[in-house]
């Protein structure tokens, strides 16, 4: 699989906009993450009514290692989680990720792990999980979403 680097530029506008938009109130229908680059996790959070919930902090794991960045939910509920430079290489090999919500203060995450299967068994992102939510343009995987309340 052909895995593209991120370049530095690309990785502080990101991260200037995810702190940007961290403070911002739920404005509006939650928008799901959309990956800007390989090796990304994203979805989006929402509250019971489909608004987009801002400030929700996302930490993940790989093979049991932290991601080394984490990602906040900006205005729209969006957000993509960059792992390293060979995640999406590391879990089609078969390593398993887990990814984390924390919820802003007045918030509770209901649905920690949405995407569980008990097709499946599992509520780790696994191979087959992973390629189920590939993105279309990037080695990126989409649709992790989680609820508040």
């Amino acid at each position: 699989m052909n895995i593209k680097r991120i370049s530095s530029g690309a990785l502080a506008l990101a991260g200037a906009s995810a702190i940007a938009f961290a403070g911002l109130a739920s404005a509006g229908p939650a928008v799901p993450g959309v990956p800007t680059a390989d090796n990304q996790v994203c979805g989006m959070a929402s509250d019971p009514a489909g608004n987009g919930v801002a400030g929700v902090v996302i930490n993940g794991t790989v093979g049991g290692v932290a991601m080394p960045i984490s990602a906040t939910t900006n205005a729209n509920g969006s957000y993509c989680v960059q792992g390293t430079s060979t995640l999406a290489n590391d879990v089609i090999g078969g390593a398993k990720v887990q990814i984390f919500a924390t919820a802003p203060a007045g918030k509770t995450i209901t649905s920690s792990n949405p995407w569980y299967s008990t097709t499946f068994g599992t509520n780790q992102i696994d191979t087959w999980i992973f390629l189920a939510h590939l993105d279309s343009t990037y080695n990126s995987a989409v649709g992790f979403n989680f609820t508040t309340s």
